[in-house]
């Protein structure tokens, strides 16, 4: 005689009426695979003591140059992660031909001994969401800060920024506002939204395989369902080569960088900018 178990849903197997196999992940969920709370992180200089391994994940910091001595790219225990630009010096989101001269730190996406989330496939979505505030808000035209993904290379970036520009915000004060910017092969171009009614701390990139990428921004201060902020978003294709080859698109997370920065574009006559980024995190969509 067969042994009858009763199952959660109500009905009931035996040896001669089995079980049917549990059910699989849900492919139109996103995931968490990564997240920092940058103010739970010991006190800690990038400029003085470089790259940082935080719970697996390694974060590289470039242009310490450009940014305030010491203490311009820092985490500051129950603050959170602190970046300034020099006044002194020009720094950009991107330079042609150079590549981002802001100060900034990134992590690698799935390549390297440390990245965000190395098991990410080439027929997932991914997102990256940060929550930024201002500590000294922007006063100068053309100064911003952001949430961007770059290739290694930097020959593709995409950002979404909140930018000071007293022409294309002239209906609010201050005259800020979010922004999409991207470079393709060193050529810039972006996308402006409207004058913020209140400050957007909420930043986000969404990524597609084939490279659609969705920049969104909002005044939400913690994180919030991707592709769900839409006070500000915008979308583009990123990515110039068509192929049927995964691995051989442009850009994707085999050699794509997250990263965090702030851009002082009027030195030597800008005023001070500080930023604190709170948190961070990368999701994928589906197991």
């Amino acid at each position: 005689m067969a042994n009858t178990v009763n199952q959660p849903d109500g009905s009931s197997a035996s040896s001669l009426n089995p079980p049917g196999p549990a059910a699989a992940a849900d492919p139109t969920s996103w995931v968490q695979r990564y997240l920092i709370d940058w103010s739970a992180e010991d006190t800690y200089s990038f400029q003085a003591s470089g790259a940082k391994t935080i719970d697996g994940v390694e974060w590289s910091v470039g242009s310490t140059d450009k940014a305030v001595a010491t203490t311009g790219i820092q985490i500051v225990n129950g603050q959170g992660l602190n970046m300034a630009p020099l006044t002194s010096a020009t720094s950009e989101w991107h330079d042609a031909g150079s590549g981002e001269s802001a100060p900034r730190v990134a992590a690698q996406v799935k390549a390297g001994s440390n990245p965000l989330y190395s098991s990410t496939s080439y027929t997932q979505a991914y997102a990256f969401q940060a929550i930024i505030e201002p500590i000294t808000e922007l006063s100068a035209n053309h100064n911003e800060y952001g949430l961007g993904l770059c290739k290694g290379n930097v020959t593709y970036d995409i950002n979404s920024t909140r930018k000071f520009d007293s022409s294309v915000f002239s209906a609010v004060s201050p005259t800020i506002g979010p922004r999409m910017a991207m470079t393709i092969n060193s050529s810039n171009s972006g996308v402006n939204g409207s004058g913020e009614a209140a400050v957007h701390q909420f930043f986000e990139l969404v990524w597609f395989p084939g490279g659609t990428v969705y920049a969104s921004s909002s005044s939400a201060t913690d994180f919030v369902e991707p592709l769900s902020a839409t006070t500000f978003q915008k979308e583009t294709t990123t990515n110039t080569v068509v192929t049927q080859t995964l691995s051989s698109l442009s850009w994707d997370a085999d050699d794509m960088y997250a990263f965090v920065w702030i851009a002082n574009e009027q030195a030597p006559t800008a005023a001070a900018i500080e930023i604190r980024i709170k948190k961070f995190r990368m999701l994928t969509l589906g197991a």
